[in-house]
């Protein structure tokens, strides 16, 4: 099964007062501790990521990444969605929608997530 990971990073953390992705976290930035996460799994098609900010864009944490550039955040997540959506290859099975300030989810977490959506026939 072919499974394209969408990653989102694109909010813009008006709670937190500043950009969240980009504030430190384990001596680096939120949004690559999901990115080293997935960077260590081999069960994805394509990896894209949808982001307004220049500093994840030109970040080395993305090179093997499909990068989108969402310039209407305003718009809401479901617009980040489209976007990935949009972005994937045309062959894709399924979709693996994965927010980047969730810095701790686990791979076995990803794992049996992508397993039991293959297992469940759906």
């Amino acid at each position: 099964m072919k499974v394209s990971l969408i990653l989102l990073a694109a909010g813009d953390s008006k709670r937190f007062g500043t950009n969240k992705l980009l504030h430190p976290l384990n001596h680096k930035p939120l949004f690559s501790n999901i990115i080293s996460t997935i960077n260590n799994l081999s069960i994805f098609y394509e990896k894209i990521i949808v982001t307004q900010y220049d500093e994840i864009i030109n970040s080395h944490y993305v090179n093997n990444y499909k990068i989108i550039r969402n310039n209407y955040s305003y718009k809401g997540i479901s617009h980040s969605i489209q976007l990935g959506i949009d972005a994937t290859n045309c062959d894709t099975d399924a979709f693996c929608f994965i927010v980047c300030d969730q810095p701790f989810i686990s791979e076995y977490t990803v794992k049996n997530f992508i397993k039991g959506f293959a297992n469940s026939k759906k």
